[in-house]
């Protein structure tokens, strides 16, 4: 796919979907599709030289083209399949949904200033699951509010 723009990389996707391996220009959506040196190759746009290379390589190399086709076709069943674009979006929608719920308790919930400022941070746990974190969040303002009465009520003793 020698192309001088490709918005999507849709043809790369459909190729490697079917386990062909491709060379590509480096444009475009096809430097997000094609993995280079994984699923294919990517070279400069408007060069011939790296495209007669790329090309004669398939030739060279039958072996290692046949594996950048497995590895194509495996790379869009795990990143562009339609269940992997449903869960992205919904890990999308979750961390929307999440940054919205810390705003709101934030807002709503009789929180200190140094609790506040953690639970703004909160999105910024690397280890946490997108789809997760609203769930994390309801669990942990119920803990500190049921603590937050245990310790009303030891006060009150």
């Amino acid at each position: 796919i020698p192309s001088y723009y490709e918005p999507f990389g849709l043809v790369a996707l459909e190729a490697m979907a079917a386990g062909t391996p491709v060379i590509a220009s480096s444009v475009g959506g096809l430097k997000h599709t094609v993995v280079h040196r994984g699923t294919g190759m990517l070279i400069p746009p408007r060069d011939s030289v790296a495209l007669t290379a790329a090309i004669e390589d398939v030739f060279n190399a039958p072996v290692q083209w046949e594996t950048y086709g497995i590895a194509g076709r495996k790379w869009v069943q795990g990143n562009f399949s339609s269940a992997a674009v449903t869960a992205k979006i919904h890990a999308l929608y979750q961390s929307l949904t999440f940054t919205e719920s810390v705003r709101e308790a934030i807002d709503t919930q009789k929180l200190t200033s140094i609790l506040a400022a953690q639970l703004q941070n909160l999105h910024q746990f690397k280890g946490l699951d997108l789809s997760k974190r609203p769930e994390l969040l309801d669990r942990l303002l119920k803990s500190l509010s049921q603590k937050h009465l245990r310790l009303g009520r030891a006060a009150l003793k």
